[in-house]
């Protein structure tokens, strides 16, 4: 098991409800950085970006120190509940994340925000799985191919990881949470659950169901460095949990980048099936940004250590993005 991060400071920002598809205009100029929220904790000279949410998710923030070097780590999560057929639509209520006021003692327990430490770590290479009141069969990739999936197993902390003759020198363990439910079994796979893959889950009583996570809904960010450039960044999944009780899935993202260059305001943005045209922008316009934006976005590559490789204020970015 990789040794523990060195969490600095964790930082919270509540959903704001904003346009979801907010177009991403030039940066304005230097504003006023907020303060994180145990900023004695934070490392020398650190000074946290502006946060903005242009989401109806909630997100955490949290600066780490380990031997990969300083770096943010963003998580967000998006619930959706399905029907009996497996056809998925954006949960009304969506699943907490902690915040400052959860105590990291309870974070090896299930709540109805899940497993606290999941989301105070600060960094995973792939997606755990798991189910309750069912079990994973597969998960289908495109071309009719399966991923491979690998199985976790109970450490004597009530921990889940990969252990004996298939795990890595490297493993990460995980809280076995959905919800506030703790489950008996869970898998991971070798990386990030591809966004067109289908999950096929064996319920504890009937047929299978199939449940195919939506294309038309991709979370990032945009980074505002200081010295001008803005970045779109993926985030990966690292946590998907099925409640076939609840008819629900959760699933949580995350996504790391370095804490310098420094970055003057970090925006958790979504492209969403209703999203719609900013002010004085054509449906024509609002095509063409969201197409490049996720053209930019799916060519970074998966990242295999903390941090995003397209975290960088030096890269390309298609400029269609911006402007036409």
């Amino acid at each position: 098991m990789r040794p523990a991060t060195l969490v600095h400071a964790l930082m919270a920002a509540a959903a704001l409800g904003l346009a979801a598809c907010a177009p991403m205009q030039p940066d304005a100029g230097p504003a006023s950085p907020a303060r994180p929220a145990e900023a004695e904790a934070a490392p020398a000279g650190f000074v946290a970006p502006e946060r903005a949410n242009y989401t109806p998710f909630g997100m955490v923030l949290i600066t780490a120190s380990d031997r990969d070097g300083e770096y943010f780590s963003l998580s967000t999560k998006i619930a959706f509940d399905f029907d009996a057929q497996g056809r998925l639509t954006l949960a009304t209520r969506q699943e907490a994340l902690i915040d400052q006021n959860d105590d990291p003692a309870l974070d090896h327990e299930c709540t109805d925000k899940g497993g606290g430490m999941n989301q105070r770590t600060a960094w995973f290479p792939d997606t755990a799985l798991f189910v309750r009141e069912g079990a994973l069969q597969s998960v289908r990739l495109a071309a009719g191919k399966t991923a491979g999936l690998v199985p976790l197993a109970r450490d004597e902390r009530g921990f889940m990881m990969v252990m004996g003759p298939r795990a890595r020198q490297t493993e990460y363990a995980f809280v076995p949470c959905v919800g506030g439910h703790r489950v008996a079994h869970g898998d991971r796979l070798n990386g990030f659950l591809p966004r067109e893959a289908t999950l096929i889950i064996r319920p504890a009583s009937g047929g299978r169901l199939q449940l195919s996570l939506p294309r038309d809904l991709e979370p990032f960010l945009l980074l505002r460095y200081r010295e001008g450039a803005m970045i779109p960044v993926p985030l990966r999944p690292v946590l998907a949990s099925v409640d076939m009780a609840e008819r629900r899935l959760v699933m949580q993202y995350q996504s790391t980048f370095p804490l310098a260059p420094p970055i003057r305001k970090i925006e958790l943005r979504a492209i969403k099936p209703d999203g719609r045209p900013g002010p004085d922008e054509t449906a024509e316009r609002y095509r063409e940004r969201t197409e490049a934006t996720l053209g930019d976005l799916r060519q970074c590559p998966p990242p295999v250590k903390p941090m995003e490789p397209c975290a960088s204020p030096r890269r390309a970015v298609d400029r269609r993005i911006f402007s036409p």
